[in-house]
């Protein structure tokens, strides 16, 4: 049974080992968890008894077969230079840190190293993790992590440098589509009498059941558009707008997006030059 360790249990820890222990991907006894915190600790351990919780990072790391580091992205250089002398040679690292690249953290330890990016979904064992793994990481170590990630939720693996685009539909997926949603229900109100409760519940059953069919029967975005959208229907009239309007707000935000990790990459790579 593998020694789990998982430094930082703020929203995203807590999710990671909310996944890993309600789905049996990871047993309580094999995991070890730090925060600075202590009610973060403690509030695991009340919902999993059985977890070790550590008095201190070197506590985590003594013995760790695999270790998370799920802190802010800009404490990960102290966190690993912490670790860095304490670290042995089987120890696979995982890190959650945005910003933070693989080349980054091997200048500073040797490990295995390999960087995943889940969803805040992922704690209810839904969403999609991205990985990318270290010319460091064994095909064996590889295959481990990728099928410990799988008995939680859909894995992709992919190139490093596709993270930023790729996290756009994954991890921020659920917020672009939440206040995508938002909007829709904001603009219904001005229209009808509904309160914004029932507004939202029909919006929800109606994204249900629209995910519900593309799976079911194979459909693509587009196909369902076509269905709904009946040439010269009102429906179509309206979606005309939005392929006018969308498409340069839809680049904005992939712009943003991008440039302000590669702001932030740079501004946290300096610590590791």
């Amino acid at each position: 049974m593998k020694k789990t360790g998982i430094i930082g249990l703020g929203k995203m820890g807590y999710s990671l080992l909310t996944g890993f222990l309600n789905s049996g991907a990871l047993k309580e006894e094999q995991v070890w968890v730090f925060d600075l915190k202590k009610e973060n600790m403690d509030k695991a351990n009340s919902q999993w008894p059985k977890i070790n919780t550590g008095e201190s990072v070197e506590e985590i790391v003594e013995d760790a077969d695999l270790l998370f580091i799920v802190v802010e992205p800009k404490d990960v250089f102290n966190v690993l230079m912490q670790i860095k002398d304490l670290l042995k040679p089987k120890t696979h690292v995982i890190s959650l840190a945005a910003c933070i690249t693989i080349d980054n953290i091997s200048k500073v330890i040797p490990s295995m190293i390999t960087k995943v990016i889940p969803a805040v979904l992922f704690k209810h064992q839904a969403g999609v993790t991205l990985i990318s793994h270290s010319s460091r990481v064994t095909s064996q170590a590889e295959q481990f992590i990728e099928e410990l990630f799988k008995q939680v939720c859909m894995v992709r693996v992919i190139k490093e440098q596709d993270f930023e685009a790729v996290a756009n539909y994954t991890s921020v997926g659920p917020a672009l589509i939440a206040s995508l949603s938002e909007e829709i229900v904001a603009t219904g109100l001005k229209y009808s009498d509904i309160s914004r409760e029932e507004a939202e519940k029909l919006l929800l059953v109606t994204i249900k059941g629209t995910i519900k069919m593309l799976q079911q029967e194979g459909l693509s975005f587009a196909d369902m558009v076509d269905m709904v959208a009946t040439k010269g229907g009102i429906t179509e009239a309206g979606v005309k707008v939005l392929d006018k309007e969308f498409p340069p707000i839809m680049e904005e935000f992939f712009n943003i997006t991008l440039k302000q990790h590669e702001d932030i990459k740079a501004e946290l790579g300096k610590k590791f030059e």
